[in-house]
């Protein structure tokens, strides 16, 4: 995983400050966060949470056009681009205050990471060989692409880090929630890159097929 870390609240129990009222409808699994989650995504998220209804979080769910058009305006904003929220959903029944899934999306000035590539995982840190700069801990992942255009706006040299928060869905076992956690996470990044019109150079596959976690050490 490459990259400088911009944005790291999503690693935090609060997160970003809620920007919009949620509505309390219910959301089928299909059109969680503007439905960029079917496929993989979905189906790693009913692991996760053991669920295929939801209701919104205390935060922003929005369109991914919306969403896209704000993170092209902050092209034009000199200095750190603020972290923009996707969407905040939990499972149908639940608190509908808590914070359980979240997905952001920032610019960041992709740079070479301290000590060079990283070849390996921790205990608490699972890193990925494919996608090439995903990761992923017990409650967040993240994942870095690239963007060299976005609507027409020059882009070069920036990307986009991701960050899901899952805190609270432990349907499954540790790790299998590593992997689960990723696969939510490529699945709103791709339907970010193509809504943007920078899928092809984002370095992102359609689809992941087969996670290849680095080797702990």
């Amino acid at each position: 995983m490459t990259g400088t870390t911009v944005g790291c609240s999503a690693l935090d129990d609060t997160g970003p400050e809620p920007t919009e009222t949620a509505s309390s409808a219910p959301i089928s699994l299909t059109a969680v966060c503007d439905g960029s989650l079917r496929g993989e995504g979905g189906a790693a998220l009913k692991q996760i949470s053991g669920a295929d209804a939801f209701q919104p979080g205390p935060d922003t769910n929005q369109s991914m056009k919306k969403l896209a058009a704000s993170l092209v305006t902050d092209l034009k904003k000199s200095g750190r681009k603020p972290e923009r929220m996707l969407c905040s959903v939990s499972p149908q029944g639940g608190n509908p205050s808590a914070r359980v899934l979240w997905i952001t999306f920032q610019w960041y000035k992709d740079t070479p990471p301290v000590g060079g590539k990283r070849t390996h995982s921790t205990y608490d840190n699972t890193r990925y060989g494919n996608p090439g700069r995903a990761s992923a801990y017990d409650d967040s992942a993240s994942l870095f692409f690239s963007c060299p255009t976005a609507s027409g706006q020059d882009s070069q040299g920036l990307g986009f880090i991701a960050w899901a928060s899952t805190v609270g869905l432990d349907a499954v076992a540790r790790y299998q929630k590593h992997d689960a956690q990723v696969r939510i996470l490529h699945a709103a990044s791709v339907a970010l890159a193509k809504q943007l019109g920078c899928f092809k150079e984002s370095g992102l596959p359609e689809t992941l097929g087969e996670l290849t976690p680095l080797p702990v050490k």
